[in-house]
């Protein structure tokens, strides 16, 4: 084939990629666009701020910013206790607690972040966020079977986010099966290479 052949073929390719996959794509942005979300801007806006105030207490391990944004997490749903992106960040942030050590205690934290999770993932079962979290926190209980079941689903739901990825290889590492835990850790290190944690 000459160059010109090669780029017509490329093209068509492409166009019957997007062909096929363009309707799953539009399923699942409707189905994103039905998730619930909540009816509050105030509640969700605070969620929002202690989403932020957790990423920025993993990165610092930083207890003051973890508890700063677990009391405003805890006032979004204090407005709408089915806040579900406040839930997600609970779980977060309470696993920080045990991972870090600065909880009150690893056995209240590892229950408030398991508790945050089910919550979470009662109110959007399609959601990979809170599985993640809850396979870390079932990996630091010893819960393996649990956490490898809650980290390929929240791999099934979205396979691009590192956080799942990272919380398998923790089970899977801990539960006995170090070479899986490297191939995830390395797919997790492709999909994110700036990944703070």
């Amino acid at each position: 084939r000459d160059l010109h052949d090669i780029f017509v073929l490329q093209e068509e390719l492409t166009r019957r990629i997007v062909a096929a996959i363009a309707p799953q794509v539009e399923a699942a942005e409707l189905t994103l666009a039905r998730r619930i979300r909540t009816p509050n801007l105030r509640s969700y806006e605070l969620a929002l701020r202690a989403r932020a105030h957790a990423t920025d207490a993993l990165v610092n391990a930083s207890r003051e910013s973890r508890n700063a944004a677990i009391a405003t997490a805890e006032a979004a749903l204090q407005i709408v206790a089915t806040c579900q992106l406040a839930l997600t960040t609970l779980a977060w942030l309470h696993w920080q607690h045990v991972w870090f050590w600065t909880g009150p205690s690893t056995k209240e934290s590892l229950a408030s972040a398991i508790d945050a999770a089910n919550r979470a993932i009662a109110l959007d079962p399609l959601d990979h966020e809170p599985r993640a979290h809850k396979s870390f926190c079932l990996t630091v209980a010893q819960e393996y079977d649990g956490a490898l079941s809650e980290a390929h689903v929240a791999i099934e739901l979205n396979p691009n986010p590192c956080d799942a990825l990272q919380g398998l290889a923790a089970a899977q590492l801990i539960s006995g099966s170090p070479e899986a835990a490297i191939e995830s850790l390395f797919l997790a290190l492709r999909l994110n290479p700036r990944d703070p944690a």
